[in-house]
């Protein structure tokens, strides 16, 4: 497909790329933009109108829908006549009902599995590490829809490509949060937390003017207040507030005999003993330190310290560089998904380690492969972090009636 990419925060026009696929029609603009993700497993359409900006402060009272909020069924190809009734294939109900009923409208009944359905959808990505969101009410979730759906999505050949799916819905009722989320990891596994996740999911309701500030989200690991930084360049930056870490080896879990900060412990793997330093960060991790990036064996023991049997939930695992008393270089290995450019929980559990052994002070730089994240420790011990999220594309998925 045709499709236009979104330009940054301040509205600059961004170059085009082209996807093949046959594109659902969705409203009529003046230049419909066609677009698909290739296979059999869905695809998507992205809003284009010539010389309209998608996000960022020139796109407000445009009257475009800038992110996701609506499952519907695939409406009919052909011209649209005001004096024809159009046949939805949905019993005659609003197809927003359809979105009430959340991850369960993706489960399509048998005698309907020819019918799809389109999900809209934003994608961003926080230093390289891309995240889908999409809005979905959750009453009747059907979580294994959603994991076949994640799975699908991720996919980079055949589906959108992301490391992960968020999918969140407003809480009116909630006092202490605006919205709630929850994070599927690529292989359609649940996550407690991504730092990197939230913060793309706040950059897309900043870019509809969708929440108050400070926003606060509800995730697995509790509610995480976000504070958008003014003026910061094309990307939305954010301060996190990512909570006091927890340094016993029952909240990863992981199986050791022993309680209180887990330092350098050393981990049998594959013959060798590699020294391992523990946290939860809402999720589990363990950091390890090297004197060189370069020749430390990351793509050997980052799946099997991952995968190792005293982490009954899997971790994430982080291999760390210190270049100063105020900077690391970190390269990451994600449950779930494996190598990733950046993390932020994986940035926060690097900098927790580095500040343990007294090789850091705070605030500490996380230099990754595309920029760099600040992680800064309060007097109490609570970590924020501070890092940039920015709006790739949105678009329009369509699902396959197997779900």
């Amino acid at each position: 497909m045709e499709g236009r990419q979104h330009p940054g925060r301040h509205g600059r026009r961004a170059a085009q790329g082209a996807v093949s696929g046959r594109a659902v029609p969705h409203r009529r603009t003046r230049d419909d933009a066609r677009a698909a993700v290739g296979g059999a497993q869905g695809s998507a359409l992205a809003a284009r109108e010539p010389g309209l900006d998608l996000c960022g402060p020139r796109a407000r009272g445009r009257g475009v829908a800038l992110l996701p909020g609506d499952l519907r069924p695939e409406p009919r190809l052909g011209p649209r006549r005001r004096d024809r009734k159009v046949d939805r294939g949905d019993g005659g109900r609003n197809p927003r009902q359809a979105l009430r009923q959340g991850a369960s409208a993706l489960k399509v009944s048998s005698r309907n599995r020819r019918r799809r359905q389109v999900l809209e959808f934003a994608k961003l990505h926080g230093l390289g590490n891309d995240f889908v969101v999409v809005k979905l009410e959750p009453e009747g979730s059907d979580d294994a829809a959603i994991t076949r759906l994640a799975r699908r999505i991720c996919d980079r050949r055949r589906g959108i490509g992301a490391d992960g799916v968020l999918v969140y819905w407003d809480t009116p009722e909630d006092p202490e949060a605006a919205v709630r989320t929850r994070i599927f990891n690529a292989d359609g596994s649940e996550a407690e937390m991504s730092g990197n996740g939230v913060r793309c999911l706040a950059a897309s309701l900043a870019a509809r003017k969708a929440a108050r500030e400070p926003l606060r989200i509800r995730t697995l690991s509790g509610v995480k207040t976000l504070r958008l930084c003014p003026d910061a360049g094309s990307a939305y930056t954010f301060e996190s507030s990512m909570g006091k870490p927890d340094l016993d080896p029952r909240a990863l879990p992981a199986r050791l005999e022993r309680s209180g900060p887990v330092l350098d412990h050393p981990l049998a793997v594959d013959g060798e003993v590699v020294a391992v330093t523990l946290s939860s960060i809402g999720n589990p991790h363990c950091s390890t330190f090297w004197p060189d990036l370069e020749t430390a064996p990351f793509e050997r023991l980052g799946p099997r310290l991952e995968r190792h049997p005293i982490f009954p939930n899997r971790t994430n695992v982080e291999f760390v560089q210190v270049l100063g008393r105020d900077r690391l270089r970190v390269r990451f290995w994600e449950r779930g998904v494996g190598e990733t450019p950046a993390s932020g929980t994986g940035s926060c559990a690097a900098a927790l380690a580095a500040l343990l052994h007294d090789y850091v002070e705070s605030p500490v730089t996380v230099q990754t492969d595309l920029g760099s994240l600040r992680v800064a420790r309060d007097p109490g011990g609570e970590l924020f972090l501070t890092g940039p999220a920015e709006l790739v594309c949105t678009g329009r998925y369509r699902i396959d009636g197997d779900g």
